[in-house]
């Protein structure tokens, strides 16, 4: 059974089985922040990064790729480091 909402990311639309799977897929990639949430039925329409619950999940897997890519460049700093020395 359908709920009624749909993802929608650019020409692609997903149903939403279940609304429980929203925070999952957001954890997951599946989600974007960008993308929206649409139900024709309510007449609403919502991005995604305004759904107060998925806004903390959009938030940590944000900083864990600021994270991974300061990792990256403190290790091309340092191995570029170590061959200048």
């Amino acid at each position: 059974m359908s709920t009624g909402w749909v993802v929608c990311r650019k020409w692609q639309q997903i149903d939403v089985p279940n609304i429980d799977v929203l925070p999952r897929w957001a954890e997951r990639g599946r989600i974007r922040p960008d993308d929206y949430l649409v139900n024709s039925a309510l007449e609403t329409c919502l991005q995604a990064k305004e759904i107060p619950d998925l806004q903390a999940i959009f938030r940590k897997a944000r900083m864990r790729r600021l994270e991974m890519v300061i990792s990256r460049c403190v290790g091309i700093v340092v191995r570029a480091w170590a061959k200048a020395s």
